[in-house]
């Protein structure tokens, strides 16, 4: 149950760009204009799985598990 959780929440953070082919990674926050921040754009699903871990690791203060 936990892994499906974490799958929907990855898939309205990571996005495939539709006219490339890539991924663009957006916060879960909107900004002012309602629109979610862009965090970067990767050329493979599986590095912008990476940067996500990433960002979350870093956004609790660097701590693991």
């Amino acid at each position: 149950m936990v892994a499906i959780r974490m799958e929907k929440q990855e898939n309205q953070m990571i996005r495939k760009v539709p006219d490339h082919n890539a991924f663009r990674l957006y916060s879960k926050d909107k900004n002012t204009n309602g629109q979610h921040k862009n965090l970067g754009t990767f050329l493979s699903r599986k590095q912008a799985v990476a940067h996500e871990r990433a960002v979350e690791f870093f956004k609790h203060g660097g701590k693991g598990k």
